[in-house]
């Protein structure tokens, strides 16, 4: 097992790559984690909506077939176990900032349409469940709201 940090001026990324397989474990600002225990679909979750591929895929389906990384980036090359399914996934921490880039290759005879979740941020908190929001991808430009109605806590 190895466990792999990026660590930013005030933010640190915490994974774990074991068994060919690559997990993200933790984040944290200075000694305060953000990441709560108990997170799902972590660097990733697939969603394939129809056909005969319709499911919900995590990253324990994609082993990792290249993995490189340095003190503030990583880059890892993960193929499906029984989907023709390839992805690059590229993160990388300046400061207090994280960004998370992939890129999907689909070798299937039939065109589907995939829903990448990277990664996905259910567990973590940063604020109160009023105070706390999700901002996605600038290509989607979508905000969810206080968590407390996202999710139906109190």
């Amino acid at each position: 097992m190895t466990q792999i940090s990026l660590c930013g001026s005030e933010l640190e990324l915490h994974f774990q790559f074991k068994n060919e397989r690559l997990h993200f474990t933790q984040m944290r600002r200075g000694e305060h984690s953000l990441l709560q225990p108990g997170a799902v679909g972590n660097p990733l979750g697939v969603v394939i909506s129809s056909g005969e591929h319709a499911g919900h895929y995590g990253p324990d389906s994609f082993r990792v077939t290249h993995l490189q990384h340095d003190e503030t980036s990583l880059l890892a090359y993960l193929q499906h176990d029984t989907l023709p399914l390839l992805f690059g996934l590229s993160v990388g921490v300046e400061g207090n900032v994280m960004s998370w880039r992939g890129q999907v290759g689909w070798n299937g005879a039939q065109s589907v349409e995939i829903d990448f979740y990277f990664p996905l941020w259910s567990k973590v908190v940063l604020d109160s469940p009023d105070a706390d929001r999700a901002i996605f991808a600038t290509l989607s430009g979508d905000v969810v709201g206080p968590r407390s109605r996202a999710d139906g806590r109190d």
